[in-house]
């Protein structure tokens, strides 16, 4: 093989050499690019899931007042309700005593 035709293949291997690695540099520049916007993305989810979830927080609070309010007035019911047998049961007492005379 002449000096020629060996400086001819080395120089066609460096050319491979350098093509790949030009590519690679590229696929480099890709990565981040592509690591960024997988973190927007990511930023933006959590931003939604955030506001989703002060919007649950204050729907339960709205839920847990309510919730708190039927029980006072279910509270209120029963008093009423225990009152109103208490007053039944003077009336029987009554009625029978009425009965006795």
């Amino acid at each position: 093989m002449s000096e020629l035709d060996e400086l001819g293949a080395r120089l066609a291997a460096l050319e491979a050499v350098v093509s790949q690695e030009g590519g690679l540099r590229a696929s480099q520049d890709r990565d981040p690019a592509d690591l960024a916007a997988t973190v927007r993305a990511q930023h933006h989810t959590l931003q939604a899931l955030a506001l989703t979830s002060s919007e649950h927080n204050m729907n339960l609070a709205d839920m847990r007042r309510e919730l708190t309010r039927q029980g006072r007035d279910i509270a209120e019911v029963r008093e009423g309700m225990a009152s109103l047998a208490e007053g039944v049961r003077q009336m029987l007492v009554i009625l029978n005593r009425l009965d006795e005379n």
